[in-house]
């Protein structure tokens, strides 16, 4: 069995992996691992920044290896896609922020909300409603808004 390149020429032979290059290949993804969770403790535009290059460079991998890649041949088929996981751990912390937000507001007043730190990962809007009001997150790195209703349902 062959890894075959972009250009449709074998790249790596499957054969001739080694018990010793498996080795190395496994600490490549212990590595790599470790990377990941160096990125993922970053913030905003410099976590982005780096979550790409990582990726792109995984990507890489998986789509036209080169002969010196067999090490990491295993980090490129078994790590997770770093952009969709950072997008929903930042929805996750937007979520926990509109939560802590509201009860904020619900407990000392609307007038309290202009005195909230925002969340590091975006900017939250406070808008009043019939019976309650509305936090309006928007995740600074993407399109997606992350709603919190406090009161009756919307009406249609």
């Amino acid at each position: 069995m062959q890894l075959i390149g972009d250009d449709k020429k074998p790249v790596i032979d499957y054969a001739k992996i080694t018990p010793e290059i498996f080795r190395t290949s496994v600490s490549q993804l212990k590595a790599d691992y470790a990377e990941l969770q160096r990125i993922a403790k970053l913030k905003g535009t410099e976590r982005r920044t780096q979550a790409a290059k990582f990726e792109a460079e995984i990507q890489r991998l998986k789509k036209s290896p080169k002969a010196g890649d067999i090490e990491r041949l295993l980090s490129a088929a078994v790590l997770p896609g770093l952009t969709r996981l950072l997008e929903r751990d930042e929805t996750g912390e937007m979520r926990r922020a509109l939560f802590a937000m509201a009860i904020a507001v619900q407990k000392d007043g609307p007038e309290s909300f202009d005195k909230l730190p925002q969340p590091s990962g975006g900017k939250v809007e406070y808008k009043k409603i019939d019976g309650g009001f509305e936090l309006r997150g928007k995740l600074l790195e993407s399109d997606r808004v992350e709603v919190l209703r406090i009161g009756p349902p919307e009406k249609k």
